[in-house]
């Protein structure tokens, strides 16, 4: 959201808060989001996967201990 403020002389919008400088910056910044994104998705099929490794054995039809 834009804040204008007014003036006798007229409008002052102000500029966003950050603005990119050049190409290399948001390449940068791409390239950092994506380093995140991959080890967040590594991080959570490693947690599934040792989930799965588990070997628990239900002994009644009410597996699932979560739901009431």
């Amino acid at each position: 959201m834009s804040t204008v403020m007014k003036n006798d002389t007229g409008p002052i919008v102000p500029p966003p808060a950050k603005q990119p400088q050049d190409d290399k910056q948001l390449r940068s910044d791409r390239w950092t989001a994506i380093v995140v994104v991959s080890v967040m998705i590594a991080l959570m099929a490693l947690i599934i996967w040792l989930a799965s490794l588990s070997g628990v054995e239900y002994e009644s039809i009410d597996y699932w201990h979560m739901m009431p």
